[in-house]
């Protein structure tokens, strides 16, 4: 598994694996109408190359296929960290989220907050990520909880 930056020639491969993660991973925690309205099948990606190339965005890749990636904004705020099904526990989310926090050290930003979902919050949890608050948000008229997570760097 290698992690590299980010390049825009990226978004298609991006925007496939947020939604094979969404679909895939998230399966058991959330209903088919709330994926469905995360991730949908016609997803319009316009401005996500704005946003992961403003962002410090890495992708992780095995064997010529990307398999994840993961972005944060200049406040340590995590945005996106999402791997494929069909590569999760190979290690592609804990190398991004450890070059995260790397990253974020030398920013010298004082902690890294994301919001994590129902399946992602054991994950933050086993890397030293405490739940600030659980929350509700929407998205595309569904309803879904996740919770606030920080690491103190």
């Amino acid at each position: 598994m290698t992690v590299r930056a980010y390049h825009s020639e990226d978004l298609p491969a991006v925007a496939a694996v947020f939604y094979d993660a969404v679909h895939s991973v998230d399966k058991t925690e959330y209903t088919k109408p709330q994926l469905d309205a995360w991730a949908p099948e016609d997803m319009d990606v316009n401005g996500w190359d704005d946003r992961l190339s403003n962002q410090y965005t890495l992708v992780a890749e095995k064997d010529g296929v990307l398999a994840g990636f993961g972005s944060m904004d200049g406040t340590g705020y995590l945005d996106l960290l999402y791997v494929r099904g069909a590569y999760q526990r190979m290690g592609a989310a804990s190398r991004l989220l450890a070059a995260m926090e790397t990253e974020g050290r030398c920013r010298g930003v004082p902690a890294i907050v994301t919001a994590a979902s129902r399946a992602a919050k054991l994950f933050f949890e086993k890397r030293g990520y405490r739940v600030q608050e659980a929350q509700t948000v929407g998205c595309r008229g569904q309803r879904f909880v996740n919770f606030k997570m920080r690491k103190d760097l």
